[in-house]
């Protein structure tokens, strides 16, 4: 119950911020042009570049083991510091070699930005794991929904100022100084920063190299298929792609914020606990496929008209990508909980080897579709590539946890039935040009829908397990 209260709160706040995202988002999409989008696009995906070393993959490793905190974190500080660093000085050189390649000299500025967001980002990540550890979560729920807001409201003014692309970057790199602040004025503790032994300095890497790996796949995941729809895709296009993407994004990062910054310590504080970790891994799925349902329900049934009456019809390109990689969003979410979870245990290699999967296969779809097609066809390969690997990751998933809560054959074929009806009405609903279906039908099939994975997951998928 606490876990879902502390989810709720958290959730509550972000959504705040998140709509302070759509706003900046509107404003941006009236004063920039699909250019300026592909070439933030391009920026960000060359992050990948760099993620593997992005605060040395310690994050995580300070909330699992949070009994040794105050022994770990002033030595984690130093350890994350020198890998952030290293990751400015190399998304640095990237940018430089980046804005040869694509003929854009205002990459290296964007790539010398973002690493020096990257280095800010040390302090908050301490304070965060403390927050997280000391189940402080109202206090990092206002601070991260606080920071967020100041980050759109800068885009805004910026924006206006007329700085254009690098009105996404510059107010990126203030975030991390004002999430550090507002948690240092509540927490009002920091560790002392401690130079760790060669040996110690092994010892963490020897720890948090398979999640540094992780966060390799992770930033693959969010900005790999960026990268590779550049390639054969103008920046116009590109821009199109990404502007569609950051829609979903503003609702999904709602949930996947709350299951990583909420569920994941409350899982790690009762991984040896078999029962209870068993009943929050079947209440935290319901959970997820339920609200990603909801969002996929309001995005198919709003986004069209919303779209074409708040930009004019500047942005009607993109409405066929956001209705369909909406239709995503139920695997999103559920993938983010599942993932969670094994890291809850200690599983950072086979939490690895899920994300490598995801992350490889998004940018490798989404290359291919471009190759072949355009950005509808991108969307729709994505979606599809989503839909079926969250499903195959959730069966994995239930046999790495306990053969009491693995699913079979037939549990696997019962989660994909709803996709029957779902992908026909998808399917008449793009070519019919978003008119085809009515407002009450879509969200009959989508509740039924929601209604049956809620029973699947938090009813008679348990009463099986019980059973058997």
């Amino acid at each position: 119950m606490k876990l879902g209260l502390d989810a709720l709160w958290f959730s509550t706040a972000i959504i705040f911020a998140k709509c302070a995202g759509l706003l900046s988002q509107i404003v941006l999409g009236w004063l920039l042009t699909k250019e300026q989008f592909g070439v933030y696009a391009i920026a960000n995906s060359l992050i990948v570049t760099v993620a593997l070393l992005r605060n040395g993959g310690t994050q995580q490793l300070l909330v699992q083991r949070g009994e040794a905190y105050s022994e770990l974190a002033p030595k984690i500080f130093s350890f994350s510091l020198l890998f952030n660093l290293l990751a400015f000085c190399l998304l640095t050189t990237v940018g430089l070699a980046a804005s040869k390649y694509y003929s854009l000299p205002e990459l290296r500025y964007l790539c010398l930005i973002m690493g020096m967001s990257i280095v800010f980002t040390t302090p908050a990540l301490i304070l965060k794991a403390s927050a997280q550890i000391s189940d402080r979560i109202r206090v990092l729920a206002l601070a991260i929904a606080s920071s967020n807001i100041i980050r759109q409201g800068l885009v805004v003014l910026l924006a206006f100022a007329g700085l254009g692309v690098f009105s996404f970057v510059i107010p990126a790199a203030i975030e991390p100084l004002a999430l550090g602040a507002i948690l240092y004025y509540y927490l009002r503790s920091f560790p002392t920063p401690k130079i760790p032994y060669l040996s110690e300095f092994r010892n963490i890497f020897a720890q948090s190299k398979w999640i540094m790996l992780t966060n390799l796949a992770v930033a693959l995941r969010h900005n790999g298929q960026y990268l590779a729809v550049s390639v054969f895709e103008s920046n116009d296009m590109l821009g199109v792609y990404f502007f569609a993407m950051q829609l979903i994004t503003s609702g999904v990062s709602v949930f996947t914020s709350a299951i990583e910054e909420v569920a994941f310590p409350k899982l790690s504080a009762v991984q040896n606990d078999g029962e209870a970790h068993s009943v929050a891994f079947s209440t935290g799925m319901r959970y997820s496929i339920a609200g990603g349902l909801l969002i996929a329900m309001l995005v198919f049934a709003v986004a069209p008209e919303f779209i074409r009456y708040v930009w004019s019809g500047k942005w009607d390109e993109a409405i066929f990508a956001v209705v369909v990689l909406a239709a995503g969003v139920p695997g999103i979410i559920s993938t983010t909980f599942c993932v969670a979870i094994l890291a809850s245990k200690g599983l950072w290699k086979a939490r690895l080897q899920g994300l490598g999967v995801l992350a490889l296969g998004d940018a490798l779809t989404a290359g291919v579709a471009a190759y072949f097609g355009d950005v509808g066809l991108v969307s729709v390969s994505v979606t599809l590539f989503r839909i079926v690997v969250a499903t195959i990751l959730f069966y994995c998933v239930t046999r790495i946890l306990s053969s009491k809560w693995a699913l079979s054959a037939a549990d696997l074929v019962a989660l994909l039935i709803p996709l029957v009806w779902f992908i026909p009405m998808l399917v008449a609903e793009c070519v019919g040009s978003f008119d085809i279906i009515e407002f009450p039908c879509k969200c009959a099939v989508l509740l039924g829908t929601a209604g049956y994975y809620w029973f699947f997951v938090g009813h008679w998928f348990p009463y099986r397990r019980r059973e058997n």
